[in-house]
């Protein structure tokens, strides 16, 4: 079966956009030239004249050519001294949010995508992060990229578009493979671990705590916690699911008054655990005495709480190398994605408590 290439897959017209941006890079095209004409375009490229007059108009609008009225089309020497508009290795960290959101996200994926894009930059590459609603036409964004990370969930509808134009891509926290398509996975078996250790510590009434919306780690983590109820036989623990949304004033009274038989709260991250904690402080609850408390991924706040939070973490500059890794061999061949999981571990603090009698 015969390999599709990028510009097999792409529409003719941004085949037509890469090829002069390509040309403009190389220097083929210098600064203030003036193209052919648009119907000489259509005769070199084997196209028809609307497919170029798309093409160039495209590029017009995006500052990379201009057009003088009956004479013709010319190279925007304005737009030539930015490299990054023309990168040769340009992996951009996609999330599924607008840029007003970014910082709303899940904190343990912000703390990653800088140390990422740190990485990214000292191997060579050029790399944004690119909130993907705010994107007008998300197929046309996919002419001026080599590869994409995305960070969590993005949908599915986005990622055959990816697929459809044989860029190359990641999905971190998120499990999806297909050709030149890898997941990167951060395993839960630190939820085991933190389980144990409160069944250790005396615990047998535990409820799993999530934030509103979906978050699909957070919800892998929550069936992780259920089936080792069951596996433990804590029935009643299956249903000690609860959401809680921090900035519902109406609504946190009713979720303290659901955990007020609990004696432990696995929290599905660090960042919502900070939170839980500040609400039970408001009605008197103390952590560990009056309940215990576990988060997920060490942010790096944790360490200024008192108590310490138990949580979890991974080694993040080897879970970023491992990225960079896949991402350098998905550009470089043809290979097909491949599914990595890795290790997570627990991180001890004092918010556990140990009711033995």
């Amino acid at each position: 079966m015969k390999m599709m290439n990028r510009k097999e897959a792409l529409p003719k017209y941004k085949t037509i956009i890469k090829e002069i941006r390509d040309r403009i890079r190389s220097g083929t095209y210098k600064p203030g030239e003036m193209l052919s004409s648009e119907r000489a375009l259509a005769r070199e490229l084997h196209t028809n004249h609307e497919t170029v007059n798309k093409a160039i108009s495209n590029l017009v609008a995006t500052g990379v050519l201009y057009r003088k009225r009956g004479i013709g089309t010319f190279i925007n020497s304005k737009a030539i001294p930015s490299a990054s508009m023309f990168p040769r290795n340009r992996v951009d960290l996609v999330i599924f949010n607008t840029a007003e959101e970014l910082f709303h996200t899940n904190v343990f994926h912000e703390e990653i995508m800088f140390f990422l894009q740190n990485l990214l930059t000292q191997r060579g590459f050029t790399s944004h992060i690119t909130p993907a609603k705010d994107l007008p036409d998300f197929s046309n964004y996919l002419s001026t990229v080599d590869a994409l990370i995305t960070i969590g969930y993005l949908p599915l509808r986005l990622i055959k578009v990816v697929i459809e134009a044989s860029i190359p891509l990641i999905c971190f926290n998120f499990e999806y493979t297909a050709k030149k398509v890898s997941s990167l996975l951060v395993d839960d078996n630190a939820v085991d671990e933190l389980i144990e250790t409160l069944v250790k510590k005396g615990h047998r009434r535990i409820a799993y705590v999530h934030g509103p919306g979906v978050n699909f780690a957070s919800e892998r983590r929550k069936l992780r916690f259920v089936c080792y109820m069951q596996l433990l036989e804590f029935e009643d623990n299956l249903n000690r699911v609860y959401s809680v949304d921090p900035n519902d004033e109406n609504l946190i009274g009713q979720f303290v008054e659901k955990i007020s038989d609990c004696t432990a709260l696995v929290v599905s991250d660090d960042f919502l655990a900070i939170q839980v904690l500040q609400i039970l402080t408001r009605f008197n609850l103390s952590v560990p005495k009056d309940v215990s408390l576990t988060g997920f991924w060490n942010l790096s706040i944790t360490s200024q709480l008192f108590p310490s939070l138990v949580t979890t973490d991974v080694d993040r500059e080897a879970l970023c190398q491992a990225l960079v890794e896949e991402i350098s061999a998905l550009i470089e061949s043809e290979k097909t994605g491949s599914r990595i999981v890795f290790p997570s571990h627990l991180v001890s603090g004092d918010s556990i408590a140990d009711i033995r009698s």
